[in-house]
């Protein structure tokens, strides 16, 4: 190593001007990264507001579509006519009835299966994929029993299912 002054003012300044630039470049760094963070951050809490609302507005239009459906004098009076053992007037408010839920299906275009039970689970109507099925004698779907032993109040989440054509029903 030459002991001239050149080398000896290289050595005595080259650190200063490393651990300087160092030092700028780690500065730089951090409020680069902060920055960022923080950009990252604000979308991401625009994002979740945007979804909670889209959420919120989803479960809203469900909740008014089960009001929808409950304010129907179908169903009242179709159980009236059973009860009075009057089952050709049944039958056609049973079509009546089936036919509200499909015009209410394609509208709604949301639900692919609308099924309307009767107290033991089996179907008195049932709509899928934008049309009337015809009743079956199957039994009540497993799930029947569970919802029917819920207290009043109580919550059950529905199995996710496939349906036709391989779409998710839940």
């Amino acid at each position: 190593m030459p002991r001239t002054i050149r080398w000896k003012l290289l050595i005595a300044i080259l650190p200063l001007v490393t651990v300087g630039i160092c030092g700028i470049v780690l500065l730089q760094y951090r409020h680069t990264r902060d920055y960022v963070l923080a950009d990252i951050n604000k979308d991401m809490q625009g994002l979740a507001e945007r979804t909670a609302g889209n959420i919120d507005e989803l479960l809203r239009q469900r909740y008014n579509d089960l009001f929808t459906l409950a304010e129907t004098s179908l169903i009242v009076d179709y159980y009236r006519n059973v009860d009075f053992r009057l089952f050709d007037e049944a039958r056609a408010y049973r079509r009546e009835l089936e036919n509200y839920l499909l015009h209410f299906a394609r509208r709604s275009r949301v639900y692919s299966r609308i099924a309307y039970l009767d107290g033991s689970g089996r179907p008195i109507s049932l709509i899928e994929g934008n049309q009337i099925v015809s009743r079956s004698d199957a039994p009540p779907p497993s799930y029947f029993e569970a919802v029917k032993k819920l207290s009043p109040g109580a919550w059950w989440v529905s199995p996710v299912e496939s349906g036709p054509g391989g779409a998710v029903m839940v």
